[in-house]
């Protein structure tokens, strides 16, 4: 089993108020891209998109926590969820509430340009 040396949610508290570099940007963001199409090509839905379950090992960012992943079946297009998947109510501080919203709009970002990735790779 892999080791991983940091997740992306710390990388990006240490450079919080510091201006991304574009090269940072675009190299990490192809890396978010291509792990999450790479599961969507196996009909895999992770439902947990969020820098914390991007972990850095060796240079390359992986995804990690499957927890609450679904498998499509293979008739299906799309999935639509009626809620979230609400914090445990261990985390219901202001701060996590806030960080639950960042990583859902994370997670729409991220699923939006997978979507123009797959479009821009036909």
């Amino acid at each position: 089993m892999e080791c991983g040396d940091i997740d992306f949610a710390h990388i990006l508290a240490k450079h919080q108020g510091v201006p991304l570099g574009l090269n940072f940007i675009r190299v990490y963001w192809e890396q978010m891209l291509r792990a999450v199409q790479a599961i969507h090509e196996e009909k895999i839905v992770h439902s947990d998109l969020k820098p914390a379950n991007f972990l850095l090992v060796h240079g390359q960012l992986k995804l990690i926590d499957f927890g609450i992943a679904k498998r499509m079946g293979d008739d299906t297009t799309n999935i639509h969820r009626d809620q979230q998947v609400p914090p445990k109510p261990t985390n219901l501080s202001s701060s996590s509430v806030s960080n639950e919203m960042s990583s859902m709009r994370f997670a729409r970002v991220l699923l939006k340009a997978d979507s123009c990735l797959g479009r821009l790779a036909q």
